[in-house]
């Protein structure tokens, strides 16, 4: 056990050092680990080991929270994309590429709000630009 004690801290001390959203969750869809980052991505205080579900961790009290399928038995990161509303009324855009590590998911969050914004901006130029021919 002792070594896995070790993995565990190893881990914990690369993922607070990196700038990218890191979750880990159990295979119940609970929150065991986050980073400062991924705190900070959903407007979270830095809890380290939050202990709630994936869903409150990303979407607090929103009303229509969006699916987050883990995937068991899989050596290959599955990708997703999700929208989540913010406090203040604003859409988050967010990829999410999770991989089973061991008994546990690990769970990479990446912000696209600003290019999902942007491909709607060009999409509705030309939707008036067609509406206009």
């Amino acid at each position: 056990m002792g070594k896995n004690r070790e993995e565990i801290e190893s881990f914990r001390k690369i993922a607070e050092t990196i700038p990218e959203a890191i979750v880990v969750t159990d295979r119940d869809s609970r929150v065991i680990f986050t980073n400062r980052a991924a705190c900070k991505l959903v407007g979270r205080e830095y809890q380290g080991e939050p202990k709630i579900s994936l869903q409150d961790f990303l979407c607090g009290s929103s009303i229509n929270p969006p699916n987050i399928p883990l995937y068991e038995n899989s050596l290959t990161a599955h990708q997703q994309s999700i929208s989540i509303k913010k406090d203040d009324g604003n859409d988050l855009f967010v990829k999410m590429r999770t991989v089973q590590w061991g008994q546990f998911y690990l769970i990479a969050l990446q912000d696209v709000t600003r290019e999902v914004m942007l491909l709607r901006s060009t999409d509705l130029q030309r939707r008036e630009k067609q509406a206009t021919h």
